[in-house]
């Protein structure tokens, strides 16, 4: 259900991330210039740490909500899946080991899947599908012997870690940034 709740915050992410694309490029352009003047004129000014919340923007807190979903997904079946291993036939052992796979896979694929988004661009499409990668990895888990759909989830896991969490950045405005 968590993981159902991410893919639909992924779609509404890219429904957003469509409708304001070029809106945004122009809005960097506009921010790019303006940051030279506001920098200067706001040097002296700080806000409180309950009022810098007020000025993310509707992106920021989509991302937070993903996020959210993403880890509500991942960390619970790592903490049951020895549970669950273990009632399909395989050792603790082995099931200890099968849990560090999506970590493993993700150390290896994260750099090469940030490269590919950077060259390519795309965040919100990558994202999108690896959406469906976690849909369809907890999905296999009901039929599929468990190393498939756990090879499967580290590499919808990859996905997030290496598009998610560099776009935060992207939907936060530098002046928020710190």
């Amino acid at each position: 259900i968590i993981s159902i709740g991410s893919f639909i915050m992924t779609i509404i992410t890219f429904i957003i991330d469509k409708i304001k694309d070029n809106s945004l490029k122009e809005a960097l352009v506009d921010q790019r210039e303006n940051n030279s003047k506001d920098n200067s004129q706001s040097q002296g000014q700080e806000i409180g740490f309950c009022e810098s919340f007020k000025q993310l923007n509707r992106m920021f807190w989509i991302f937070v909500v993903l996020v959210t979903c993403t880890y509500g997904s991942l960390m619970p079946f790592n903490f049951l899946s020895v549970g669950f291993y273990s009632s399909r036939g395989i050792s603790k052992n082995v099931a200890g080991a099968y849990m560090g796979i999506p970590y493993l896979i993700g150390g290896f694929l994260a750099p090469l899947i940030g490269l590919l988004v950077d060259k390519i661009g795309q965040r919100v499409l990558f994202l999108l599908i690896g959406g469906l990668i976690y849909i369809t990895s907890y999905t296999m888990f009901v039929f599929a012997e468990p190393l498939i759909p756990i090879i499967i989830l580290g590499v919808g896991y990859t996905h997030f870690t290496a598009i998610l969490w560099p776009s935060i950045t992207l939907a936060v405005e530098n002046k928020n940034l710190s």
